[in-house]
């Protein structure tokens, strides 16, 4: 065998050695490529609330409390499996498993224990 091919074989073999180390990760449960990230107002006329969903997995949400004034909390948030969306409130410590999806610009969340949906809209 020649030098040339020799110095060839082992940078190929270098090559494919260092392609075993990348993930594949899907983007969608990526939140740093989610099309969660922004912020959503839920669509509805007589409750104020919404989501604001960082890109690097954290957050906040808001709602109007009993006084008209804006209460906020923050979260943790992760997509998992391309429809389910986890929501960790770090004060409180609580949990909200939602299933999502998107349909006619809305994002739709629906509670994974009651089936209930809830129809928010990006708001800018």
């Amino acid at each position: 065998m020649t030098m040339k091919l020799k110095n060839l074989l082992l940078l190929l073999l270098v090559v494919a050695t260092m392609a075993g180390f990348t993930s594949c990760d899907d983007d969608e449960d990526n939140p740093y490529t989610s099309p969660l990230v922004g912020m959503w107002q839920l669509d509805d006329p007589y409750a104020y609330d919404r989501f604001v969903f960082y890109d690097n997995g954290t957050g906040y949400y808001e709602g109007l409390n009993e006084f008209g004034q804006w209460d906020s909390w923050d979260i943790n948030w992760e997509s998992r499996s391309g429809s389910r969306l986890s929501v960790y409130f770090l004060q409180s410590g609580d949990w909200w498993e939602y299933y999502y999806r998107f349909r006619d610009g809305y994002l739709v969340l629906t509670y994974v224990d009651t089936g209930e949906e809830l129809w928010y809209r990006r708001a800018y």
